[in-house]
């Protein structure tokens, strides 16, 4: 839900409140014991549980001159609290764990240009406070993405072409927990045993596990139609170029992943 005011003819600013549905599901399963969990197969039972939460936006926008504009935004973090979502027999009995999972404080800033009438040209860079978001901030660090972007009209038709570049995100030394954690099926985190597991062996495995996004370079293409001017269908295809992590430990020494990644969308817009 968004609304935007303009303050003078070259100044608007704007405001939204997101409202998010979250479901929270850690991919573990069964009865998994010892160091052989740590082949990925962590054991331990994880439910399915949903929280909705809110966020808010807020950002601006100034005309240079007649085709340059720019603008910035900044969002604030969206936290999920996700009740009994994992068991641990950590201490031989069954307990179950609730875990707080917060999507970050983001800032974006950009310009956009019309070098013809037809044609838009844009590029921005965004910033995510990784470091600082409940239960991330154990296997990701602070992310920088540069984006670049184009569309040109033609008649009714609508072409868009963009990349982006992303820093990496995993952590070199993630945490000994993730979210505060105390286990994961019968193994204990944050707990080292001298010469066969240091205290983040286990996070290390998640990381590439269940966390693995490891591309940086990614390109998009997009078609948009315009049925009337108040009516237009638009769709989109990005491709994450195949990215990889490894992480060391001393039970399993060296944990890899090569992960790429297809999205497709497409959406009806309307003005009244």
């Amino acid at each position: 839900m968004g609304t935007a005011y303009e303050l003078t003819p070259k100044l608007s600013l704007g405001a939204a409140l997101t409202v998010g549905f979250g479901l929270g599901q850690f991919g573990t399963v069964g009865n998994t014991t010892g160091l052989g969990g740590l082949s990925g197969d962590f054991g331990g039972t994880t439910s399915s549980v949903h929280n909705i939460s809110v966020r808010g936006a807020f950002g601006a926008t100034y005309q240079l001159t007649q085709d340059v504009k720019i603008g910035a935004s900044v969002k604030t973090p969206l936290e999920y609290n996700y009740r009994n979502v994992l068991s641990t027999t950590v201490g031989g009995a069954q307990e179950y764990q609730s875990v707080k999972v917060e999507q970050p404080l983001e800032a974006t800033w950009g310009i956009a240009a019309n070098p013809t009438p037809n044609l838009l040209l844009e590029a921005d860079v965004a910033w995510k406070n990784w470091s600082q978001s409940s239960l991330y901030k154990d296997v990701y660090d602070d992310q920088f993405l540069a984006m670049f972007g184009g569309q040109y009209n033609l008649g009714n038709w609508q072409f868009r072409t963009g990349y982006s570049y992303a820093t990496e995100v995993l952590r070199d030394e993630p945490n000994g927990t993730v979210g505060g954690f105390k286990g994961v099926g019968s193994l204990p985190l944050d707990t080292r045993v001298p010469g066969v597991l240091n205290n983040n062996d286990l996070v290390k495995v998640v990381q590439t596990t269940l966390a693995p996004v490891v591309w940086q370079h990614t390109a998009t293409a997009g078609l948009g139609y315009a049925f009337s001017p108040k009516f237009r269908l638009d769709a989109f295809a990005a491709y994450a170029f195949e990215g990889s992590a490894s992480r060391s430990t001393l039970a399993l020494g060296e944990y890899a992943v090569n992960v790429s990644e297809w999205a497709l969308g497409a959406g009806a817009n309307f003005k009244f």
